[in-house]
């Protein structure tokens, strides 16, 4: 990051995975960081966050003619049948009438090798692709014939909350339940476990703390403190701060 320019003294860390939070604070306090977030479920982020996103389809049809007299046509008929193929295909996941669609062309001017790629809106293709072609290359050819090279069609389909819904209850938290003090990230003092289900947002631990839940673990090292965020993630930083 210093190599490109970037300050590490203006930057956080988000510290994610089973073992992110044990080393969070030491990181913070080497390189100087403003501080790290050790978001929700740590440990079990990146699955939530593939169970949590948009089902997404791309499909894709090759015209290779010019837009005009009757490329326009062809290209609604395209997306007609892209269409098609998409409600068949996601409508087995859930239903096809949340699905969101993105229609893109592949553009170039006739003899050209390399196309140019745009939103469709019917009726604008000249200019979105000649405003696009002169973005990139600095020109345009007004009197140029136009070549639809590809029609492209995004449907995207929201996923579905069940799995948040359906998701086991936590066990009732029970507060600061022992001391002690990991020497491998560095402790000097020994320090409260608490559970993280036991802390509300607007809680402050100085360290030397630990934290304990489910799918990971947070040690505040001795001389920072965590702060519990309105979302519920745990924000590190230097006591003096």
């Amino acid at each position: 990051s210093v190599e490109r320019g970037e300050d590490p003294r203006e930057r956080a860390l988000v510290a994610f995975g089973g073992a992110g939070g044990l080393l969070a604070g030491e990181l913070v306090r080497s390189l100087g960081l403003r501080g790290a977030l050790v978001p929700p479920e740590p440990g079990v982020l990146s699955a939530l966050g593939m169970a949590g996103a948009p089902l997404t389809l791309r499909l894709a049809e090759t015209l290779l003619e010019p837009l005009e007299p009757a490329g326009r046509k062809r290209l609604a008929e395209a997306f007609a049948r892209l269409e098609r193929q998409a409600r068949e295909q996601l409508g087995r996941e859930g239903s096809a009438s949340s699905l969101r669609w993105i229609r893109e062309l592949d553009l170039r001017y006739a003899g050209q090798g390399h196309s140019v790629r745009i939103v469709w809106r019917p009726g604008e293709e000249r200019a979105r692709f000649e405003a696009e072609h002169r973005r990139r290359n600095g020109f345009t050819e007004p009197d140029r014939p136009i070549e639809l090279v590809c029609a492209r069609l995004t449907a995207v389909l929201a996923p579905h909350d069940d799995a948040a819904a359906n998701a086991a209850p936590a066990p009732p938290p029970t507060g600061t339940r022992s001391r002690a003090a990991p020497p491998a990230v560095g402790a000097t003092r020994h320090g409260p476990v608490h559970e993280r289900a036991a802390l509300a947002p607007g809680d402050t631990l100085p360290g030397p703390a630990i934290v304990t839940e489910y799918s990971g673990t947070t040690v505040v090292p001795d001389g920072m403190v965590l702060r519990v965020l309105a979302d519920g993630g745990l924000w590190i930083e230097e006591r003096e701060r």
